[in-house]
């Protein structure tokens, strides 16, 4: 993966309940504390925008233990966010595959990590079957 330029502070401001300062927010990670202290209970009478600002700060909540989270699980990933920042959109991608490939650890990186995977696969296949392996 390359470096990114996104100031995560103001893509925060624009699709979040607020906006998280001092470590509250570090680098492209937001604190899940920060997180489940700003994230407000809505009311009947919020318009839509509010609605969907206050939905965006809870699908980390939501999710982080799998997909947004880093190992600490004190932190989740801001760079998933700006794809909810259109719901319609968002609701046509593929997360059960993103979660997938983030859970395994099968980035574009890590394809050696993949081949070796299919290739254990086919090695125990050969054995139980008595065919030959191939590399």
């Amino acid at each position: 993966m390359g470096t990114t330029y996104t100031n995560y502070v103001k893509v925060c401001e624009r699709l979040l309940c607020g906006t998280p300062v001092g470590d509250g927010i570090i680098g492209n990670k937001l604190k899940v504390e920060w997180l489940e202290r700003n994230v407000t209970i809505i009311d009947d009478d919020n318009d839509e925008e509010s609605v969907q600002r206050y939905v965006r700060s809870y699908i980390p909540q939501l999710i982080g233990g799998c997909l947004f989270a880093d190992k600490s699980n004190r932190f989740v990933y801001l760079m998933f966010l700006p794809l909810f920042e259109d719901f319609q959109i968002a609701g046509q991608y593929s997360w059960g595959n993103a979660a997938w490939l983030i859970y395994t650890g099968s980035y574009v990186a890590d394809l050696a990590l993949v081949r070796m995977r299919l290739q254990a696969r086919q090695f125990l296949y050969s054995c139980v079957h008595g065919t030959d392996f191939h590399l």
